[in-house]
């Protein structure tokens, strides 16, 4: 072979190593810087799932600046979120509120048998000669911050309006009271002549492990007192065959004992305890398809 001819084909085989080398060496640096963005971007992945104390925001915690710790507010109330409401009732009505101080609230809660009282310690604001249209709207502002109204510690009159409201599965309660601004203690024949309103405000925290559990008997046999019109005192139930969101037994209706009975069957649908069926004679299996129920529970039930 010419020697020419040779000396050009080694220049080439030169040429396409050392292109080989560079495309090798840069995608490697390509990759690694790759692996480097994708670290970067992990990492403040996770970091954002915490706040700036370090508290798990993806588990559901908050900072409590009160406390001085994360909490998840369902489980354990904090003091800021009173003054947060507080606030945020000041800026909706621009009414001049009372700084807060502190004071005593019975409030009360379901037991089993019976209703019970506790004495909580609460921040209170107050303001008087309220018009109707700032209370509707202090109103507002508890109802859309996740409030829900409680019937055990609601209550009415002429002498105004008196709400009681629950937060975070009673982790936070409060309660709202107007009472007539020309109120007169000492006429037996009061009517109001104005709808303003003296006006107060009470929050407290609540202790869940003072709240007491109440069992799925008394839930079911609330449901089925309501569906037929009962008194709870009336409805008597025998639980057979129970799951965390299903029920079965039987049920009698005072008075008429096995004459007023049948057997039930309940489901727990967004926690709270529904009559699916009850009765003495059967259902057709198909509407009970959207409830899952265990097989063995609608045995010799459906059709």
């Amino acid at each position: 072979m010419n020697k020419k001819i040779i000396g050009i084909v080694a220049l080439i085989a030169v040429l396409v190593a050392v292109l080989s080398y560079n495309y090798s060496t840069n995608q490697a640096d390509i990759d690694t810087k790759d692996a480097v963005e994708q670290n970067t971007n992990q990492d403040q992945t996770v970091g954002g799932d915490k706040d700036e104390h370090g508290c798990m925001l993806i588990a559901g915690y908050s900072w409590c600046n009160a406390k001085q710790k994360c909490l998840r507010p369902w489980e354990e109330g904090c003091e800021d979120h009173i003054t947060q409401l507080f606030k945020a009732i000041k800026e909706r009505t621009s009414i001049d509120f009372s700084e807060p101080n502190t004071t005593e609230l019975i409030w009360q809660i379901e037991g089993e048998e019976s209703i019970e009282e506790l004495k909580l310690q609460t921040l209170m604001i107050n303001a008087d000669a309220v018009t109707d249209e700032d209370f509707q709207k202090i109103k507002g502002v508890i109802e859309n911050d996740g409030f829900e109204k409680d019937k055990y510690n609601a209550k009415g009159g002429i002498l105004g309006e008196f709400d009681a409201y629950r937060k975070d599965n009673f982790s936070l309660v409060c309660t709202l009271t107007g009472i007539y601004s020309d109120f007169d203690p000492d006429n037996p024949k009061y009517e109001p002549q104005t709808t303003d309103k003296d006006v107060k405000i009470t929050c407290a925290i609540l202790d869940k492990s003072l709240v007491p559990e109440i069992s799925t008997e008394k839930r079911i046999r609330e449901a089925l007192a309501i569906k037929h019109n009962k008194k709870v005192s009336q409805t008597e139930i025998t639980i057979t065959q129970e799951t965390e969101n299903h029920a079965r037994g039987n049920v009698v209706f005072q008075p008429g004992g096995s004459e007023n009975s049948g057997m039930f069957l309940a489901a727990k649908i967004n926690n709270e305890w529904q009559i699916v069926f009850d009765g003495n004679g059967s259902i057709a299996c198909e509407d009970l398809e959207d409830y899952s129920f265990p097989e063995t529970m609608i045995e010799n039930v459906c059709y």
